[in-house]
């Protein structure tokens, strides 16, 4: 699994695209969109799940991506979307933080608070704080997902295309 995509909720961008093509080579997902006002580019997003989705062409997506890896999605077409697969992963990472934290406390206090089992102890503690904030980035991405209305985010990101180019 890879983890690393979820310290970066705070720098994920918001698109929406409507589906020209879809490469499915399981479990990675090629999502190619079409040149249209809101994705000038035309771009193509990747998305790795286990979990089989049906993405289909004309689909719209609304989705948050960070470069060209897609963080979290949501299929308005399909009503799909990736977000209880995206909370699971980051309670496996919190946990496993946990784990490691509890570990690094035992370790110490079994070897008289060493110096080496503290420091490990402190950075442990520091990801492990900066999980629990980044859990709250996703539920907030994954709040504004599932309320935003098509419309709204059209006009939200036409706003911000024109911002851009001026």
């Amino acid at each position: 699994m890879e983890f690393t995509n979820f310290y970066n909720y705070a720098r994920s961008d918001l698109r929406f695209i409507t589906l020209k093509s879809v490469e499915i080579n399981h479990p990675l997902y090629t999502l190619n969109s079409k040149q249209d006002t809101l994705n000038p580019n035309a771009e193509s997003f990747n998305y790795t799940s286990k979990k089989s989705y049906h993405f289909k062409e004309n689909d719209k997506i609304l989705l948050c991506n960070l470069g060209s890896k897609i963080t979290l999605f949501r299929n308005l077409t399909q009503k799909e979307d990736n977000f209880k697969e995206a909370k699971i992963k980051h309670y496996i990472f919190l946990c496993f933080l946990g784990i490691f934290a509890l570990l690094f406390v035992f370790f110490a206090a079994f070897n008289s608070f060493a110096l080496l089992y503290l420091i490990l102890l402190s950075a442990n503690l520091i990801l492990l704080v900066l999980g629990l904030i980044n859990l709250g980035l996703l539920f907030k991405q994954i709040r504004i997902l599932k309320t935003s209305k098509q419309n709204e985010i059209e006009d939200f990101l036409k706003q911000n295309l024109s911002k851009n180019s001026a």
